[in-house]
């Protein structure tokens, strides 16, 4: 509930919010513009990461397509120059990753760390995230459904000590629409996936 108090999700116990990036001239940025516009980013910041500290929220901005926040270069910048790594980081998304090739996503996870990545998506690219597919195709966003190896990103969190909050995900489509229809139909598929997951982990002690 955000219509009352600071709208930081308090009053439901909140203590994180996902959020997006703008970009702040060319989107997608990479280099030296990377790191311009991350710079620009984190001054812009200022006031909200100061509300942030005062109630002890977290601030995760996802990387995303079409923004600020989605080469390696910008991650790699966003990091660098995180000036609080306690209220701010970033909304870990395979999915946005995978554009720059799959073993990118396990890559990038060693170079930031657990203090960098306070959430983490479980979610892969697939085609019925953006158009109209049958419900098995829709379906291999979903770890385990897809074709993307779960082992190597495990791995790398375990090796990273990653203690943050994870999310197994998908986007129906049309936007909006549930996954399944029922709440079971939906529990019963989420659970393949966590089995999957801890079938990788196992694999990777």
């Amino acid at each position: 509930r955000t219509g009352r108090g600071n709208g930081l999700g308090e009053e439901n116990g909140g203590r994180m919010t996902v959020c997006a990036t703008r970009a702040l001239g060319p989107k997608d940025p990479s280099g030296k513009e990377a790191e311009r516009q991350v710079k620009l980013f984190f001054e812009k910041l200022k006031p909200h990461l100061e509300v942030a500290g005062e109630h002890g929220i977290v601030m995760a901005f996802e990387n995303h397509g079409n923004a600020l926040l989605h080469t390696p270069d910008s991650m790699r910048f966003f990091a660098e120059h995180n000036p609080d790594t306690k209220h701010v980081g970033i909304a870990f998304a395979p999915h946005h990753l995978q554009s720059f090739g799959d073993e990118t996503v396990a890559n990038m996870i060693l170079e930031l760390g657990k203090e960098h990545l306070p959430f983490l998506y479980f979610q892969e690219y697939g085609i019925g995230s953006k158009k109209r597919v049958d419900k098995e195709t829709e379906l291999e966003q979903l770890p385990g459904r897809g074709s993307l190896d779960y082992l190597p990103i495990v791995r790398a969190l375990r090796k990273i000590k990653f203690d943050g909050l994870a999310e197994i995900f998908m986007h129906p489509t049309p936007r909006g629409i549930p996954m399944l229809p029922s709440a079971q139909a939906i529990t019963a598929e989420v659970n393949k996936s966590r089995l999957h997951l801890d079938a990788c982990l196992a694999k990777a002690e």
